[in-house]
């Protein structure tokens, strides 16, 4: 716990007696330090020649077990950081500042699903998801050449097994001495399982659980967003299908929910991968349309009628089936709300002129549109 200096170490006590036990020295100089938690000591010793103890040994002593300790702690440092590098659960890699490998752990392996040998052959960017590349390229480099001090950033990279598997990637600057470029010392964190539960979360607030497409939400709210980048307002299609109540009360629930599904997808085979089809509850449906031509969303809503006329097949049993469709156009629109009351009326036009048919909104019905 401390000093221990003594001119006779056989006539001492207590932790003194013990030493003397376990060495053949006459004389001891001992210090203290520590390592963490641990503790050690330097002990110089006279084993023939016994002399006094000068305040110069005592300094040599101490400056010198100040210097051990010192030099002990940074091994262990040193040693538990790499033990850290080699085998901690994060994946590390160092790379130049455009991604050549210069070296990485076990980990890194693991997550990429490569061995050693065929991980130099690859580049960071060979690994990376083609809606994630660039960006994440870009703020790599940046932290290489010093412009960024670290990056973060989630995306994701290719496993050999052709998945794309979620990470979450940290970086930092890092001059090595005696490098002649300085590096970039990245780190992959796997959150796959955390990030396809968030997107399965999201997923199912803004989709029908039934038929998986859109839900009402969010049919407005990309109706909102189309309205705020372009200054105006889509084209909408309100489709209702016929009779669906006396469908489902007489061939049972279950039936009902597979005609909405298969509805629901030919809605889908039908459109462009630019418009969105949303469920807006019950036996409605909506197709929102970002070209602004009107004389395309008549072709696309007599084109969608037809497609019902192919019967649905539910349990075996053939279920012939036909929709109404309302059809209201942007440009005719003040408001987002004045738009989905427009094609809902233009539906019902629909209903009222003998169903399976689609009615353009226009000025006759607008009082009862207000």
């Amino acid at each position: 716990t401390g000093p221990l200096i003594t001119d006779d170490l056989q006539r001492t006590n207590g932790q003194q007696s013990v030493l003397a036990q376990r060495s053949e020295a006459r004389g001891v100089l001992s210090w203290p330090f520590e390592i963490g938690v641990q503790r050690g000591a330097l002990v110089l010793s006279q084993y023939i020649h016994i002399r006094p103890w000068t305040d110069a040994d005592e300094a040599l002593v101490s400056r010198s077990a100040t210097l051990y300790g010192r030099a002990l702690r940074q091994a262990r440092s040193e040693q538990l950081l790499a033990l850290t590098y080699q085998r901690g659960p994060i994946g590390f890699s160092i790379r130049t500042a455009d991604g050549v490998l210069v070296d990485c752990n076990e980990r890194y392996l693991t997550l990429v699903g490569q061995t050693r040998e065929e991980v130099w052959s690859t580049r960071l960017s060979d690994r990376l998801h083609p809606d994630d590349r660039a960006e994440v390229m870009a703020e790599h480099e940046q932290v290489g050449r010093g412009v960024l001090a670290e990056m973060r950033r989630e995306a994701r990279v290719l496993h050999t097994d052709g998945s794309w598997r979620w990470v979450r990637i940290n970086a930092v600057h890092l001059e090595a001495p005696g490098a002649t470029e300085p590096f970039v010392l990245t780190s992959l964190e796997d959150i796959h399982e955390l990030r396809e539960q968030q997107l399965a979360i999201e997923h199912a607030a803004s989709h029908d659980t039934l038929t998986g497409v859109p839900n009402r939400a969010t049919m407005e709210a990309t109706i909102e967003a189309y309205a705020q980048r372009t200054g105006r307002l889509p084209n909408l299609l309100v489709i209702d299908i016929d009779r669906f109540k006396l469908s489902n009360d007489s061939l049972g629930h279950h039936a009902g929910d597979q005609i909405l599904r298969a509805v629901a997808n030919r809605i889908v085979s039908h459109v462009r991968d630019a418009d969105l089809v949303a469920r807006l509850g019950g036996d409605e449906f909506a197709v929102v349309i970002p070209q602004l031509d009107p004389s395309h969303a008549d072709r696309l809503a007599e084109r969608l009628r037809r497609s019902m006329e192919e019967p649905i097949v539910v349990d075996g049993r053939v279920t012939p089936q036909t929709v109404s469709i309302g059809v209201a156009l942007g440009d005719d629109c003040e408001s987002i709300p004045d738009l989905l009351v427009r094609a809902d009326r233009a539906m019902y036009a629909a209903k009222s002129n003998g169903r399976n048919g689609h009615v353009i909104f226009d000025r006759s019905m607008r009082e009862e549109a207000d």
